[in-house]
C-alpha cells in the first residue's frame, strides 16, 4: 500500500506555467497535491497538525503531518495530539486547513502568497455547500488563486463507481459519462475499522510487531533454540570514554563533569557485561546438569529416582529450618517453637547481626586509621545492615530454588509424587490427576482481524443502523430504474462496478461484494467488479487526468465570478464529469 510519506521541497515551482493547475486530493487520512498531467503527486503526507511545546523554553510549534521522532526529546507531544480538519470526511476546522495548505504550497516550491495557478481540489459527495463556501473563500482570499474547480474524489471514473475511504463510503451511479444524482453515503470505513481494532486490543501495528518477537522469542527459548540478537557495532572504549585517563588538572570544569559521568557510565557497562556473562555461565551449567541428570536417567531409572527422593528431602528439611529460624532466631534452641511470643521476641538471626553491626559502627567511629574499602568484602556491610534486604523480603534463596526444581523432576517421572508442602497445607488427599482431552489441546484465535472488514457490509457489528456495500449498490440501481431507465442500462452498470479507496485494498473484497450484489439482483445479472490500479492514488490521478484536459477551463469557478456573485452561487455550482 503506498502510504509513504513524500514531503520533499520541490526546486521547479518558477518552470511551471502559470496555466498549469495545481491539483490536490484534500483526503481525510493523506493530502496529495501535485500538477496536472502528471502520473502521480509530488507531495504526500498525513492530513493532520499537531502543535507540541518546548520541553525547557515553553515555545510552541507547528507540525503538520508525522511528526520526526527526534522531537520527543526537545519537544513534548503527548499533551498536543494529532488533530484533524474533518468531521466525517467534512472539513469543517479552517484553521487547521490552512495550517496543512501553507505547508503543502510550501512543499511544492512556492515561495509567497499569490498561487498563480488554477486549482482543482477534491471533495467527498454530498459535500455542503457552507463547507465549499469557506474552502473557496480561504483560497481566494489567503493564497489568492485565479479559480478554483470543486470535483467529487469519488467521481473521476466511469459506470457505478464504489468509493471505500478512511472516513466514508459512497455509491456513484454514472452512466454514458453523465454523473446521476441517485448516490448513496454513509460514514461507515476505514476509521470505525480502526476504531474496533483498537478497542479489541490491536492499537497499533508497531505493538503488534513487538508483540509478535517477544512470543517467538519466547518459543525459541522454550524450544531451546538460539535467540536471534541484533548485531550492534561494537564501539570502543576509547571511543565512548575519551576524558578518563586525562588528569583533572588539564580539563575545565565542563570536562569534570563529563569525565564523571563518563566514569559512572563505564563502571555501569562493566557490571551489566559482568551480571550478562554470569547468567550466560549459569545457563550453561544449568544445560550442563540437565544433561547430566538425563543421562543418569536413563542408564538406572530406579537410582536416579531414589536420589532424587532423598535430595528432595534434604532440601525440604533446611527450607523449613530456614523458616523455623524466620520465626524464632538463630538461638540454638527450639523453646519457642510452640509460639505465643511477642513482636520483640520473634527478631531473628539477621535482624539481631544488623543491629550488632549497627552498634559496632557507633563505637568504633574515629578509633585507629579509617582502611574501609581497602577489601571487596567492607562493601558487603551495607548489604547486612540495610533494613530493605531482610530475609523476609527477599525472594527465594538457592535452596528453594534447587528444591522446586528436583520436585519438577520428580513429577515429570513419577506421577504419584505430590510434595509434601502441598500436602501439609490443603490438609485432604493429594488431587488425581485429570486425563487430557480434546479441549486442551485446542487454540483459541481471535476473530477481531478476520470481522472488522466485514463492518462494511454490516455496520450493526459496531452499534451503527446503516446499509453495508451491496445493499447500497442494490438501492441505487433500483432508484436508477425507476427513473425510467431500462433493464439494460442497469445490467451495464451492474457489469462495470470500480471500487476504489484504501479500504478496498483488503484481501477478497472483490469476491465478497460480488457475492452480496449477487443476492440482490435477479438471476442471470451480470456482475463485474473491477479494482483500481492504484486504489489509493485513483482520486488524485483521474483529477490530474481531468485537469489536463480543454474541459476543465470552461468549468472553473473563477475569482471574477467569486466577487460578483458570491460565495452563494456554489449552491448552483456542479462540475460536469464528461471525457
Amino acid at each position: 500500500m503506498p502510504f509513504i510519506c513524500q514531503t520533499q521541497r520541490q526546486t521547479d515551482y518558477n518552470l511551471i506555467p502559470q496555466s498549469c493547475p495545481i491539483v490536490i486530493d484534500n483526503g481525510a487520512s493523506y493530502f496529495r497535491i501535485g500538477w496536472a498531467g502528471e502520473t502521480e503527486p509530488r507531495i504526500v503526507f498525513r492530513n493532520i497538525v499537531q502543535r507540541p511545546r518546548h520541553k525547557i523554553t515553553g515555545e510552541t510549534i507547528t507540525v503538520v503531518g508525522d511528526h520526526d521522532p527526534a522531537l520527543l526529546k526537545y519537544f513534548d507531544c503527548t499533551r498536543s495530539g494529532p488533530r484533524s480538519a474533518f468531521d466525517n470526511d467534512v472539513v469543517f476546522q479552517f484553521e487547521i486547513m490552512e495550517y496543512i495548505l501553507d505547508f503543502a504550497f510550501d512543499r511544492l516550491g512556492a515561495d509567497e502568497a499569490p498561487i498563480d495557478h488554477p486549482i482543482l481540489i477534491t471533495e467527498c459527495a454530498c459535500n455542503p455547500v457552507w463547507s465549499r463556501s469557506k474552502m473557496a473563500e480561504l483560497l481566494f482570499e489567503t493564497y489568492g488563486v485565479p479559480s478554483i474547480a470543486f470535483g467529487v474524489d469519488a467521481a473521476f471514473s466511469y459506470n457505478l463507481l464504489m468509493e471505500s475511504l478512511f472516513m466514508k463510503r459512497a455509491a456513484v451511479p454514472m452512466l454514458v459519462g453523465l454523473e446521476f444524482l441517485i448516490q448513496q453515503l454513509r460514514h461507515v470505513n476505514g476509521n470505525d475499522i480502526q476504531s474496533f481494532l483498537a478497542e479489541t486490543g490491536y492499537v497499533s501495528k508497531q505493538e503488534i510487531e513487538s508483540a509478535i518477537v517477544k512470543v517467538t522469542q519466547s518459543l525459541r527459548k522454550a524450544k531451546g533454540e538460539q535467540e536471534e540478537v541484533e548485531e550492534k557495532p561494537d564501539i570502543s572504549n576509547t571511543e565512548k570514554y575519551t576524558l578518563i585517563d586525562i588528569p583533572d588538572n588539564m580539563l575545565t570544569p565542563e570536562q569534570v563533569k563529563e569525565k564523571k559521568r563518563q566514569l559512572f557510565l563505564k563502571t555501569t557497562s562493566e557490571g551489566r557485561q559482568k551480571a550478562k556473562q554470569k547468567r550466560f555461565e549459569e545457563e550453561l551449567e544449568r544445560e550442563r546438569r540437565n544433561k547430566e541428570d538425563e543421562q543418569r536417567r536413563l542408564e538406572n531409572p530406579e537410582l536416579y529416582m531414589e536420589q532424587l527422593r532423598v535430595k528432595y528431602k534434604e532440601l525440604a528439611e533446611k527450607v523449613e529450618q530456614r523458616k523455623r529460624q524466620k520465626t524464632n532466631g538463630n538461638n540454638g534452641n527450639d523453646n519457642n517453637v510452640s509460639g505465643g511470643v511477642g513482636r520483640g521476641e520473634r527478631l531473628n538471626a539477621a535482624q539481631k547481626e544488623r543491629m550488632r553491626l549497627l552498634t559496632t559502627a557507633a563505637f568504633d567511629r574515629g578509633k585507629g586509621e579509617d582502611t574501609f574499602g581497602i577489601k571487596d568484602e567492607d562493601w558487603q556491610l551495607y548489604k547486612k545492615m540495610s533494613k530493605d534486604n531482610d530475609d523476609e523480603e527477599e525472594g527465594p534463596n538457592e535452596d528453594e530454588v534447587e528444591l522446586a526444581r528436583v520436585a519438577s523432576k520428580l513429577r515429570e517421572i513419577d506421577p504419584t509424587f505430590f510434595p509434601k508442602s502441598d500436602a501439609s497445607s490443603s490438609g485432604t488427599e493429594p488431587p488425581r490427576f485429570r486425563p487430557l482431552t480434546k479441549e486442551d489441546f485446542q487454540i483459541l484465535i481471535g476473530v477481531e482481524r478476520f470481522r472488522c472488514p466485514e463492518i462494511l457490509f454490516h455496520p450493526n457489528l459496531v452499534g451503527i443502523e446503516q446499509a453495508g456495500l451491496d445493499e447500497m449498490v442494490g438501492v441505487s440501481i433500483q432508484r436508477l430504474q425507476s427513473t425510467s431507465q431500462s433493464m439494460e442500462e442497469s445490467n451495464e452498470l451492474t457489469n462495470s462496478i470500480l471500487i476504489t479507496g484504501g479500504s478496498c485494498l483488503y484481501p477478497g473484497m472483490s469476491e465478497r461484494l460480488e457475492a452480496g450484489i449477487r443476492m440482490i439482483r435477479p438471476c442471470g445479472t451480470p456482475i463485474r467488479i473491477l479494482r483500481a490500479s492504484d486504489a489509493v492514488l485513483d482520486a488524485w490521478i483521474g483529477a490530474a487526468t481531468f485537469a489536463s484536459t480543454m474541459h476543465f477551463q470552461r468549468q472553473v469557478f473563477t475569482k471574477t465570478d467569486y466577487y460578483e456573485k458570491g460565495e452563494d452561487w456554489l449552491r448552483q455550482y456542479h462540475l460536469k464529469y464528461t471525457f
